[in-house]
């Protein structure tokens, strides 16, 4: 890999890491800007593992190397910092190439517990969302009952016509289309 302009692309992930001010809580960046800078992220990741190597490679010949300031400069944890840990985290931390075609960060198991935690509540909620599914179309009697997304309103019932008269009263119609009615 190519080692990248390491000193401008820091400067520029720097500059635009956070907003500075009083206007700092309502700084909003749009999904091309927070893409370009992810992909700016991951650069600066993959040159400070470029760098980190480059630096490696001199440990075969450091005996050879006459400046004690050169020999202290390369040595990681010295005058380099070991930034191999750090490195190692977010090489683990989520799948890099996946990141900058989406554009979007999604960490790997274990690396945030609360993300962790949404994901599993997430996943028992559509579980029960599945039994629920499940008992409507008992209750109908038919497979026809499913799920459907009108504008905002996620998971709502879409029954076949012909079943409407089985509909209880504490149903609520949201929509209908052509064979199907909607219910909350």
């Amino acid at each position: 890999m190519k080692l990248p302009d390491m000193e401008r692309l820091l400067a520029r992930l720097y500059s635009s890491s956070g907003a500075a001010g009083r206007n700092a809580d309502r700084v909003v960046l749009y999904e091309d800007a927070a893409k370009k800078q992810l992909q700016e992220f991951i650069a600066a990741l993959h040159g400070c593992r470029c760098m980190i190597q480059a630096c490696l490679s001199f440990n075969d010949s450091m005996g050879e190397i006459k400046s004690s300031l050169l020999r202290h400069i390369l040595t990681p944890g010295k005058g380099l910092p070991d930034a191999r840990p750090t490195i190692k985290h977010f090489e683990n931390a989520f799948d890099w190439s996946e990141a900058e075609k989406t554009g979007r960060i999604l960490p790997c198991e274990g690396v945030d517990k609360d993300y962790d935690a949404a994901n599993r509540t997430v996943r028992e909620i559509e579980i029960e969302l599945e039994k629920h599914l499940e008992m409507q179309r008992k209750c109908f009697g038919s497979d026809m009952i499913s799920y459907v997304t009108v504008g905002k309103e996620h998971y709502q019932l879409e029954i076949p016509e012909n079943l409407l008269a089985k509909v209880p009263q504490d149903y609520e119609a949201r929509s209908s289309r052509k064979v199907f009615d909607t219910k909350g």
